[in-house]
């Protein structure tokens, strides 16, 4: 919320800025107009000297009040770009703590996971031979008929290659 409405007032401070240039080259052109214009002191409309002296001096002072207050509002715009960029730096300390902390958990759950259970390893034999009773015995059957070597089979399942060996003579 607070970057937006820093966002905010810094395009607001930009279109200030902005009018505020428009001005100063108005009045530079009506400067290098009135500079142009001879002075007389005649009744067909024109400004006597007087007069003209007077608005050089209110458009002085005018032009010193804006450049007054565009060096101010420089001021502000940078202190509150200074404080945007502070904001911003601390968002992206906070987003790489954040990150070293998601990669901190990931760890601690990676090492705190057991492996998956083993079964106790028991291989029963009915009688007359017919069935046995060992907790991957179906799962080396199916690797066997799908063509895995005794090897493989031991090296996935993390069994010795004998008792693969046995489970298959026995089924």
């Amino acid at each position: 919320m607070d970057l937006l409405f820093w966002g905010s007032q810094f395009l607001v401070d930009c279109g200030l800025l902005l009018w505020i240039f428009m001005l100063r080259r108005e009045i530079q052109a009506l400067r290098s107009q009135q500079d142009r214009l001879p002075s007389s002191n005649s009744e067909d409309g024109r400004l006597s000297d007087d007069e003209l002296q007077a608005l050089r001096s209110s458009l002085a002072v005018l032009v010193e009040e804006i450049e007054g207050f565009t060096q101010e509002h420089r001021r502000e715009m940078n202190e509150r770009l200074g404080q945007v960029n502070t904001i911003f730096k601390r968002f992206e300390e906070a987003m790489d703590q954040a990150k070293q902390q998601q990669a901190q958990v990931s760890a601690q759950k990676r090492e705190a996971q057991p492996g998956p259970a083993e079964p106790t390893r028991v291989l029963r034999i009915a009688p007359g031979g017919k069935t046995i009773q060992h907790p991957y015995a179906e799962t080396i059957q199916r690797l066997h008929a799908e063509g895995r070597s005794v090897e493989e089979i031991a090296r996935e399942l993390r069994l010795g290659k004998g008792e693969v060996q046995l489970v298959l003579s026995l089924s």
